[in-house]
């Protein structure tokens, strides 16, 4: 009788142990919601048409409060509110630019709630390499949080690029 119960106790246990380890991956999967990389793309699309028609609501709407932007001069680290004081007057003026995308690349972490990207774009300036962060809000909306904006030169013109630099 003592065998019969540590066998049954075993199997219940191992049933239970089974169960539980089913339910925890069933239940990760359910609350982690798996981004849609085609409105992440179509936002950021959005975010860059906002700034070629010159619409500043929707282009600062879509950072982040506490957001950074880093152009390509090397004096250009701004926070949100310092890039929109000096780029809204701009749009105002009807003043804008360009960036088409040629390909982007998305990455996430394991919550699903942090999201990077890199995008290779067609600009005024040629093309263009950019990275940014994005946060999904409580309300499901994601916002920009940081963006860098770089310039490309091909290896075989760095040096006449370094020079003009000096």
């Amino acid at each position: 009788m003592n065998q019969r119960l540590t066998n049954s106790t075993l199997i219940l246990f191992a049933v239970f142990t089974l169960f539980a380890c089913q339910n925890k991956e069933r239940s990760d999967i359910e609350t982690v919601e798996k981004p849609n990389i085609d409105n992440l793309n179509k936002q950021i699309d959005q975010w860059h048409q906002a700034a070629e028609n010159k619409d500043a609501d929707t282009y600062f709407g879509m950072m982040a409060p506490e957001s950074i932007f880093i152009g390509t001069d090397k004096t250009e680290n701004w926070s949100k509110d310092e890039f929109e004081a000096l780029y809204r007057p701009y749009f105002a003026e009807g003043k804008s630019w360009e960036f088409e995308r040629i390909e982007r690349n998305w990455y996430f972490n394991k919550q699903k709630n942090i999201a990077w990207f890199d995008e290779t774009l067609d600009t005024w300036m040629g093309i263009c390499q950019s990275s940014g962060v994005m946060e999904r809000q409580i309300n499901g909306r994601w916002l920009i949080k940081h963006y860098q904006l770089s310039l490309t030169v091909d290896n075989d013109k760095i040096d006449a690029v370094i020079e003009v630099m000096k």
